[in-house]
């Protein structure tokens, strides 16, 4: 973030991705709340590693809906709101499957007609991991609440993008080998993708390519909102914190999708999430579909 005089202002950030500043020469913490909108807490700041990192105009953009959190404890929801979100959830991907029918059925012919191979793509996502540690019983709160497993498979489908033999065209896309340092600065999608098909690109330009995604809602699959969907060859670079986001269903669309999108890099993409479970609430969930809303009609980051 730059400061009145155009300088850099110097920020902390954690291995999770919380972010401080520091002000210059008072040695005092603050909350970003001129870049992260909707900072709303800042969790004990004992035992968090911190190191130095400067934000750029386009690292202001991605923080965008961040909220700051140094522990990432798992918000449980109660009884009456997980029936309210399974309930809102089938509503939503009943109704949207039958009035986009007509849409979907005309994508996928366009599809077909385009390039060879189906309109559907499968792919083995990692979902929710339902055994969570339990310590003892005098363990604290949040020792309780570790997960440690990174996800379980299930099949999510979208409608295809690529060309149907794209594995084969460009398999050193699909190696998925990364050494820490590429892990710090990956992102893994680019508007010149070289396996996209022309009705992909703008399918993945209006976002349209997820409209099958409700059939994995209705199925209880994934939910209307949560963290996004991790494919099994990256689950082995997650870190134990990283891994909490496992902790609730993966979701259709999530804080990564409101705050850059295919901007972020893998690391920010995987720090929003693990804030989202820290921080899980209806009142976020109705913030980011808002901040979707708007993320779809403007396509900013969507490639």
């Amino acid at each position: 973030m730059l400061d009145r005089r155009g300088r850099f202002r110097i920020v902390f950030e954690s291995c999770c991705g919380e972010l401080l500043e520091r002000s210059r020469g008072k040695g005092r913490m603050s909350t970003m709340g001129r870049i992260a909108r909707n900072v709303r807490n800042v969790r004990n700041l004992r035992n968090v590693g911190l190191a130095a990192h400067a934000l750029t105009k386009t690292d202001a953009f991605r923080l965008r809906g961040l909220v700051v959190a140094d522990t990432p404890e798992l918000a449980h929801d109660p009884l009456p709101a997980r029936f309210l979100r399974r309930a809102v959830d089938v509503a939503v991907a009943a109704t949207m499957l039958i009035l986009t029918a007509p849409l979907m059925l005309a994508i996928a012919l366009w599809i077909r007609r385009d390039s060879p191979g189906p309109a559907l793509f499968w792919q083995v996502r990692m979902g929710k991991d339902r055994r969570v540690g339990a310590a003892p019983g005098d363990a604290p709160r949040a020792e309780r609440r570790k997960v440690d497993m990174a996800g379980r498979p299930f099949r999510f489908v979208k409608f295809r993008t690529m060309y149907a033999d794209a594995r084969e065209r460009f398999p050193e896309l699909y190696r998925y080998e990364y050494s820490p340092s590429q892990m710090e600065t990956m992102i893994f999608k680019s508007d010149d993708d070289p396996r996209i098909t022309p009705v992909g690109r703008w399918l993945r330009k209006s976002s349209l390519d997820e409209l099958p995604n409700f059939i994995n809602l209705l199925l209880g699959q994934v939910t209307l909102v949560g963290p996004r969907p991790e494919i099994p060859e990256m689950t082995p670079y997650y870190t134990e914190t990283q891994r909490t986001k496992f902790a609730v269903k993966p979701g259709i669309t999530g804080a990564a999708q409101i705050s850059g999108r295919a901007l972020l890099t893998w690391k920010e993409t995987v720090a929003l999430d693990v804030e989202y479970v820290a921080n899980r609430s209806l009142r976020r969930d109705v913030e980011i579909l808002i901040g979707t809303l708007k993320a779809a009609i403007t396509g900013r980051g969507a490639f």
